[in-house]
């Protein structure tokens, strides 16, 4: 893999709708963790949670964020029987 293509990889929509995700991710996720301490719960088993969390979202973005491509509108044409006789 050349330079080239890792670069258009790492600036194609897909990694920049990751990033922004993974990004929202870790701001919830610190923010539920510092509620969690500050309420006196077990921190360790409130980072597993949010790590457990954080994976199925990103797999979830990554497993939806494929290249969605315009469906072409197909145009019926009616079919029409002319009668030479009339």
């Amino acid at each position: 893999m050349g330079v080239s293509v890792g670069k258009k990889v790492l600036t194609s929509d897909a990694a920049k709708s990751i990033g922004r995700t993974a990004l929202d991710i870790g701001k919830e996720a610190a923010k539920n963790v510092a509620v969690d301490v500050l309420s006196g719960n077990n921190v360790q088993e409130s980072l597993d949670k949010e790590l457990q969390t954080a994976k199925s979202k990103i797999a979830e973005k990554i497993k939806g964020s494929g290249r969605k491509r315009k469906k072409r509108p197909t145009h019926h044409i009616a079919n029409k029987r002319y009668c030479l006789l009339d």
